[in-house]
């Protein structure tokens, strides 16, 4: 995959963030593909806060369910010691938030919903001293087990900082190679998202699920994710006064209009289970092509898939006037900037 300007990709951080750029734990390299990076407040912070930042970021508080995945966090990651705070003993001990934590039912989860079998608690831990110990942080510069967080303010307690991870990063087409400009971002879920979900989530990010409106954008979306079996943008409005099935009123979340289509096999064909709701949803499947399908099946399993995000401009950046080429759209300094263009 191609990567754009990634030294401008996290954009709107607060004043006196910390951060260095993200770093892969490269396939070649045994890994996930997934990209990390810490980041340090100028004063204490939540949980509840650190995941909030986490997700206007574009990605999640990391899921480190592996040791492989741990160590390469150890030794790329959190190994910045801005990231660490000291402790009453003098100890380099406070470290950053990961994306652990209790949920209601009292069982260690991930935040992105990964599957939480491999642990790395620090001796003792989890101890529940307290009632709100309900989350998870890295312990001790130099073994970087993990331990239940405490109440904040408590002696030795205080976080400063969280680490991040992106199943991908947000990759610009950039309009200097034919593209519109826009951002592109692969979202992945250790469950999956159901359609509704997906849509929430996306949204949730500054984004939509990706508008797949020409030959052209579909390519270049096929050739730089790993795209198939994920969500797009595509639903089948039967509001709409052109709707039948199983072609008839077919919408972009976006609002974009456009003929163009990539259907697999002469669909969408609503050929679903037998007694199984109407397709009314699309997922890239088959080399690239579309797929209509249902949210539920018959026996009430909810259909779960990834998905692609589209931004029109990246999430917490300034917007004004660009103009390249004659051209003048609205977008972020940084987006102008990067395709050359005149702010």
């Amino acid at each position: 995959m191609k990567y754009y300007g990634i030294g401008t990709i996290l954009l709107g951080l607060a004043v006196g963030t910390v951060q260095a750029d993200p770093v892969q734990w490269s396939v070649a390299d045994g890994g996930n593909g997934h990209w990390y990076e810490g980041f340090a407040e100028a004063d204490e912070i939540s949980f509840e806060e650190a995941n909030a930042h986490a997700i206007s970021k574009g990605g999640y508080l990391a899921s480190v369910t592996t040791e492989g995945e741990s160590n390469f966090i150890k030794n790329n990651v959190a190994n910045n010691t801005d990231l660490w705070v000291y402790d009453v003993n003098e100890c380099l001990c406070g470290g950053p938030f990961i994306g652990g934590y209790r949920n209601s039912t009292e069982d260690w989860q991930w935040t992105d919903q990964s599957s939480w079998k491999w642990t790395s608690w620090h001796p003792g831990n989890p101890d529940g001293a307290f009632e709100d110990s309900q989350s998870v942080r890295l312990w001790d510069f130099s073994s970087q087990n993990w331990v239940d967080h405490r109440n904040a303010g408590e002696t030795g307690s205080v976080v400063i900082s969280y680490l991040v991870e992106w199943d991908s990063l947000p990759v610009q087409w950039r309009i200097e190679d034919g593209g519109n400009g826009h951002w592109y971002q692969l979202v992945e879920s250790g469950k999956g998202f159901l359609w509704s979900e997906a849509v929430a989530e996306a949204e949730s990010r500054g984004g939509y699920l990706v508008s797949l409106t020409s030959a052209d954008e579909d390519a270049w979306v096929y050739a730089n994710f790993d795209a198939d079996n994920r969500w797009i943008g595509t639903f089948q409005d039967t509001n709409a006064a052109d709707y039948s099935e199983p072609s008839g009123g077919w919408r972009w979340l976006s609002g974009e209009n456009s003929d163009y289509s990539n259907w697999n096999g002469g669909g969408p064909d609503n050929g679903g289970v037998v007694d199984a709701p109407a397709e009314e949803y699309a997922h890239y499947c088959c080399g690239g092509a579309w797929n209509d399908i249902y949210g539920v099946d018959s026996f009430g399993v909810f259909v779960r898939k990834h998905m692609m995000v589209e931004f029109t401009t990246l999430p917490g950046s300034a917007l004004g006037a660009c103009c390249l080429g004659g051209l003048c759209i609205t977008t972020a300094a940084a987006d102008c900037s990067g395709n050359s263009g005149s702010w």
